[in-house]
């Protein structure tokens, strides 16, 4: 039983420490594609965290 509480904890610090990177670096692209329009920033935002995001929910990718 304390390895599954164990595997669980990893788990959730894993997401705990992977989304706030994931959003600083969609914010820092955002900003950046900022000075060729507001549009143009919120669609680089958008596709960059869901580009992160898809990749994160691989459970190929966490091994």
């Amino acid at each position: 039983m304390e390895h599954v509480i164990n595997l669980i904890f990893v788990i959730l610090l894993v997401v705990l420490i992977y989304f706030p990177i994931v959003i600083l670096i969609s914010f820092i692209c955002a900003l950046k594609a900022r000075s060729k329009g507001t549009g143009k920033a919120k669609k680089k935002f958008k596709d960059i965290f869901f580009m992160f995001l898809l990749e994160f929910s691989s459970p190929l990718n966490w091994f």
